[in-house]
């Protein structure tokens, strides 16, 4: 397996206040990137537990206390077969 990271997707993150803001339609956007993964067969993970594009989206992109990194898992072949987001402690 083949591992690669990235702080954070191909989406524009805007930064208000000290805070990063993504607008309802980026979020939008972003679940349906997530389910375009899902259907060409990769599995989606937060923390170790399998879940939908919706459930990815409102912890990882919606909570704006917790930072995620993702993780790309691709087999053998180069497809992509895991999209992992583990919590990450930022010190």
């Amino acid at each position: 397996m083949y591992h690669s990271r990235s702080l954070s997707p191909d989406f524009q993150i805007e930064q208000k206040g000290g805070s990063y803001v993504l607008q309802k339609d980026e979020l939008h956007d972003i679940r349906v990137h997530l389910e375009g993964i899902a259907r060409s067969g990769a599995v989606l993970y937060l923390d170790g537990r399998e879940v939908s594009a919706e459930e990815l989206v409102r912890a990882c992109f919606v909570n704006e206390e917790t930072v995620y990194m993702p993780d790309y898992v691709m087999n053998q072949e180069g497809k992509l077969t895991e999209l992992r987001y583990d919590r990450i402690r930022l010190t």
